[in-house]
């Protein structure tokens, strides 16, 4: 009987263990990225018949985040980041073919808030919504237009719905992301883009 006693409570400490308390604060850094695509139309017009090309690369973002536990199982983040899209354009007439290559880096200031369950011992679910604003640096150039530069003002909200975390020790975490659903405003143009294709990894420090 002793025995059994003992092991039961040495599933529950386990179970138990690297537990986030409130009060508790982290930094992490991590990397995403998402698959890129491709289309094709064809079109018509009053100079003749067209066929576009887009194809996107895929993007890539680094992030460097504090976080701060308000509750033993919610906290508040704020990160900064970076990112890089990639975008050219073909077009393909009778007569011609046009590229134009578009660059976009981003950078942005994201406050949030993750909401952590326990789904096993040391494995996290930990859904989250963020706040982004920010500013792109687009740049174009091509065949048949200048290079310019333009830098609008960003402003989204995300929702990560698939996001995990596994502590191997009490002091780190291993970050993963996959999915999101994003509302983006940019050059007062909203958008909704479920990105389905989207990954994310990072580590955690805990102090």
């Amino acid at each position: 009987m002793k025995k059994i006693f003992i092991a039961i409570l040495s599933v529950l400490s386990g179970l138990m263990a690297y537990g986030q308390e409130k009060g508790d604060m982290y930094v992490s850094g991590t990397f995403r990225t998402s698959a890129g695509k491709g289309e094709k139309v064809s079109f018509s017009d009053v100079t003749g018949t067209y066929e576009r090309t887009v194809r996107e690369a895929p993007d890539m973002v680094f992030s460097a985040e504090f976080g701060y536990f308000i509750t033993h199982n919610c906290a508040l983040r704020s990160a900064v980041s970076y990112g890089l899209k990639r975008k050219s354009t073909t077009t393909i007439s009778r007569d011609e073919k046009s590229t134009v290559n578009a660059y976009a880096h981003f950078f942005s200031f994201s406050p949030a808030v993750s909401y952590y369950a326990r789904i096993c011992d040391k494995f996290y679910y930990r859904p989250g919504a963020v706040l982004s604003f920010g500013a792109v640096k687009e740049i174009f150039e091509g065949d048949d237009v200048p290079e310019l530069a333009e830098m609008p003002f960003v402003f989204g909200i995300s929702f990560e719905p698939a996001a995990f975390e596994v502590r191997p020790i009490k002091q780190m975490g291993i970050i993963l992301k996959v999915g999101a659903c994003d509302i983006q405003v940019l050059k007062s143009q909203p958008s909704l883009e479920l990105r389905l294709l989207t990954g994310a990894i990072g580590l955690q420090f805990y102090f």
